[in-house]
């Protein structure tokens, strides 16, 4: 607490406990529920001959500020079971012809959801592939172009992997954002504008218009969605209260100094979210996470970069995931003071 106070007034310094710990997190309670997924649905086709045709997506995820497609292309992987959707693949195609702007927690080389043959929907199931779908939603244009043709140059539009060009917010409006920027810069959204140069209107829809406009099947759950839109984040949380949060069994957000957030209140989107059913944490890294939900800490009202996990406590299929995270809370607590997280250690 001691850092967030210190620096306050300078956010940008990233000098913060929940900012060490949280940067660039992962989600192994995520990726143990859908190995276990798998593996269920590789007993089931042995044990029967005949197809699943139930018309519901096994998997159906969003993520709002798509950036370079690195998270949600391991998101379709993880979702579909299928091998075919390759972080590797995928680079070499984002690359093609230009190079990316870099990335700040270097996804596009973190290891991505293990598959093995006999684990492959592909292989293993005649409906695996298609059943899932992830939304790639992205406003900047030269990333947006290049996301686009990567999907259509792999075939994967074809098999769910839906990229968009739009940005959403907490109501509908349209924004203008910079068209001559590097594909993959992770730093501009609405809070920046275009400013000068070039510059190109982009729709912005909310969370909810979004759904109804470009998803079909709006009684379905969605199992993932993470938002990542450079401060305003909880805008489209509030965009999407009407119809589209509460059927969100997985979140994740980032709270931030910038934009919105910058006159918004932590306590209060988790006391909304709380009232919508979720328990939200502080993921880091290692498995390791902290309650935020019932555990409310003064100073995580200080605005820094970080990133919140929330669980949907009504969610049915879900449980376990949430079981999951807890269990990881309290091994986390008691490492005591074994665990120091600081900006040399994170």
């Amino acid at each position: 607490p001691t850092d967030c106070v210190s620096t306050k007034k300078q956010p940008w310094r990233q000098k913060c406990s929940f900012t060490y710990a949280t940067r660039c997190p992962d989600n192994p309670w995520l990726e143990d529920y859908f190995h276990s997924i798998h593996r269920n649905r590789i007993k089931l086709a042995s044990s029967t001959s005949s197809s699943n045709n139930n018309n519901d997506l096994d998997f159906l995820s969003l993520f709002i500020g798509c950036n370079k497609g690195m998270d949600a292309v391991n998101a379709m992987r993880m979702g579909s079971g299928n091998l075919i959707f390759d972080k590797e693949v995928w680079r070499k195609a984002m690359s093609k012809s230009e190079k990316l702007h870099s990335d700040v927690c270097g996804q596009s080389l973190t290891t991505q959801f293990s598959l093995d043959n006999n684990m492959s929907a592909s292989s293993s199931l005649s409906y695996g592939h298609h059943r899932a779908k992830v939304h790639c939603v992205e406003p900047m244009p030269a990333t947006y172009h290049k996301l686009n043709r990567s999907a259509n140059e792999l075939g994967w539009d074809a098999r769910g992997f839906v990229v968009t060009h739009a940005a959403i917010g907490k109501e509908d409006s349209i924004a203008s954002f910079p068209a001559d920027t590097t594909a993959g810069v992770e730093n501009i959204g609405l809070a920046n504008g275009c400013g000068s140069g070039k510059c190109e209107d982009v729709i912005v829809y909310s969370l909810d218009t979004y759904m109804s406009k470009h998803v079909k099947g709006n009684n379905s759950p969605i199992h993932y969605l993470s938002i990542d839109v450079e401060g305003y984040d909880y805008d489209v949380i509030i965009g999407g209260l009407n119809d589209t949060i509460g059927r969100v069994n997985y979140l994740e957000f980032e709270y931030n100094w910038m934009g919105s957030w910058a006159k918004q209140s932590l306590l209060e989107a988790i006391e909304l979210l709380d009232q919508k059913g979720f328990t939200c944490y502080w993921p880091g890294t290692a498995g390791r996470i902290w309650r935020i939900t019932g555990c409310w800490m003064d100073h995580y009202n200080i605005h820094m970069w970080s990133n919140v996990a929330c669980i949907n406590r009504n969610s049915q299929g879900m449980v376990s995931v949430g079981r999951d995270m807890e269990r990881r809370f309290w091994n986390t607590l008691r490492l005591g003071k074994e665990l120091q997280i600081n900006s040399k250690s994170a």
